[in-house]
C-alpha cells in the first residue's frame, strides 16, 4: 500500500504535489495547535467576533466570562470564551 502511494506521488503533477503538501501540513498544523489557557483582549474581541470594547466589558461584569487582572492587564481564560459561544448557540430546526 504504502509504495503504491509513493508510486502515485512520484507520477502527479507539481501542482497537485504541492496542493497535497499544503493540505497535509495544514491538518498536520491544526492537530498540534496549543490551545492558549489565557488570551488578551484583542484576541478575546476576535474570538467572540465582537468590535466593541465595552460588549467584552460587558460580559467580564456580568459574569459570562472568566479572566484574570493583574494590574492594568486584564487576560481572558480562552475556554470561558468559546464556552460563551457555545451556551449561546441557537439550534436549528
Amino acid at each position: 500500500m504504502e509504495t503504491e502511494n509513493i508510486r502515485k506521488m512520484l507520477l502527479m503533477e507539481e501542482g497537485q504535489f504541492y496542493e497535497l503538501l499544503d493540505r497535509y501540513l495544514e491538518k498536520s498544523k491544526a492537530k498540534h495547535q496549543e490551545i492558549p489557557e489565557f488570551v488578551n483582549e484583542k484576541v478575546a474581541l476576535k474570538t467572540l467576533g465582537l468590535k466593541s470594547k465595552t460588549s467584552l466589558w460587558k460580559l467580564r461584569s456580568t459574569g459570562a466570562i472568566s479572566y484574570s487582572k493583574m494590574g492594568k492587564i486584564i487576560l481572558y481564560r480562552y475556554i470561558s470564551l468559546k464556552n460563551y459561544i457555545t451556551q449561546n448557540e441557537h439550534k436549528t430546526f
